[in-house]
């Protein structure tokens, strides 16, 4: 089992960058293979960029994360 939890400022500065974290946790008992995470933000945000590197396109961000245990 697979959970995804976003944490954001409380509130953010037009114009200014603003960082956010995805949490990815299996919860379950057995490893899990071939995880993407995806992430699609509001309209009128920009990606500037994310640790790790993941996959821009438009307002969507991805991530392979290979297995997690």
């Amino acid at each position: 089992v697979l959970c995804v939890e976003k944490g954001l400022p409380a509130q953010v500065v037009l114009g200014q960058e603003f960082e956010y974290l995805i949490y990815v946790t299996n919860i379950g008992q057995a490893d899990l293979n071939n995880v993407t995470v995806n992430d699609v933000t509001s309209a009128g945000w920009s990606i500037v960029s994310s640790t790790p590197t993941g996959r821009i396109s438009g307002n969507n961000m991805s991530w392979d994360l290979g297995t997690i245990c």
